[in-house]
């Protein structure tokens, strides 16, 4: 018995009518006639055209089409200025989308052959409504929110909103008195990247603006809280200890200078048998455009019998520290002493002035 063989099915391909034959059509035109002259717009009016077809709604402007990629401008212009020109010879042409749809193919219809018969059949047929996607909110209605963004405490995100929070003029903050304002509040330096990194804590401004929380505006820049950044600074205010949550009373807080902050009372701790050492920055001796006078300073150490230690100071250029005789390893205690000396040349201690690293070192020298 032979086997059965049912009936063959032959893929249709759907034809889908043009939702836009006007604009098509006068691109058409302008792409044949920048090809006949050899003209490199070609490939502009080519690129549009191609996105004009795959745009499944009607546009009643040529303002409209700005929407779609490689329409400029330009092109919107010259679509708009033919669109008037073509009403002013056609007084029975009326575009009407209301409910999305192309009520008025037949009109589009009447300037290509064979685009009336479509139309038609595609107003006949229920066109499917296009809404953009949206994202879920963060508060959890919309399925799986997006996390919300809490920046860590003493991290340079959270110093900088809450010092916005705290700075007294509210119309704004220049970078270097945010600087100023903020590092007292940060762990990491906001002018001195640490270690091999090349981002200093100023650097989470980027993504403060990124996110919407602070504005920047004016020149020279001045940054303000958005309504979603004083939200947010304020809950950071009020998880920190020993902040105030009331903008105004912060506001005296944050006015003293750099003048009044206090050394960080730190605990007594007993020493004995200790030797005092100087340590010097790596930076200050083999490194940065001046390594050869900077070896200098080693050498000049030893020849007096100076015992230093070089090492990577987060704070200053140079500092006395005192460790217990014959102990090593970690049961070898350390403690600092003395002031911490800060190097400047001449021409770097006036710039740092200018841009308010001056400031900035002063607080953290202060403070440290």
């Amino acid at each position: 018995m032979a086997d059965y063989v049912g009936p063959q099915r032959k893929r249709i391909k759907k034809i889908v009518s043009e939702p836009n034959p006007l604009f098509a059509k006068w691109l058409q035109e302008w792409k044949d006639q920048a090809a006949a002259a050899n003209s490199k717009t070609q490939h502009t009016y080519a690129r549009a055209l191609r996105s004009l077809r795959r745009y499944p709604l009607v546009l009643k402007t040529g303002k409209e089409a700005k929407i779609l990629e490689f329409f400029g401008d330009k092109i919107c212009e010259m679509l708009d200025q033919r669109l008037a020109k073509y009403r002013r010879e056609n007084p029975d042409f009326v575009l009407d989308v209301d409910d999305g749809t192309s009520s008025s193919a037949s009109a589009f219809g009447s300037q290509t052959s064979g685009t009336s018969s479509q139309t038609g059949s595609q107003e006949s047929r229920p066109k499917k409504s296009i809404t953009p996607r949206t994202k879920s909110s963060s508060d959890g209605s919309g399925g799986k929110g997006k996390r919300a963004y809490v920046p860590l405490p003493r991290s340079g995100p959270h110093a900088l909103l809450v010092a916005l929070l705290q700075h007294p003029n509210q119309n704004g903050c220049t970078k270097a008195d945010l600087i100023v304002a903020a590092q007292p509040l940060c762990d990491t330096s906001f002018t001195v990247p640490q270690g091999d990194s090349y981002y200093t804590a100023w650097s989470s401004m980027a993504t403060l603006l990124r996110k919407g929380l602070v504005q920047r505006e004016g020149r020279p820049h001045r940054h303000v809280l958005t309504d979603e950044g004083r939200e947010l600074a304020l809950k950071l205010a009020a998880t920190t200890q020993g902040m105030p949550t009331d903008v105004p009373s912060s506001a005296a807080n944050s006015s003293q200078s750099d003048e009044d902050v206090s050394p960080t009372p730190t605990n007594r701790i007993v020493l004995q048998n200790v030797e005092v050492v100087l340590l010097v920055d790596c930076c200050e001796t083999s490194t940065g455009q001046e390594s050869r006078r900077k070896a200098e300073v080693e050498r000049e150490l030893r020849r007096m019998g100076v015992e230093h230690k070089v090492r990577k100071l987060s704070v200053g250029d140079f500092a006395w520290m005192a460790k217990e005789v014959g102990q090593r390893g970690p049961s070898c205690r350390e403690l600092m002493v003395g002031p911490v000396v800060e190097r400047k040349r001449t021409d770097d201690l006036a710039a740092s002035i200018k841009d308010g690293r001056f400031r900035e070192q002063k607080v953290r020298l202060r403070t440290c």
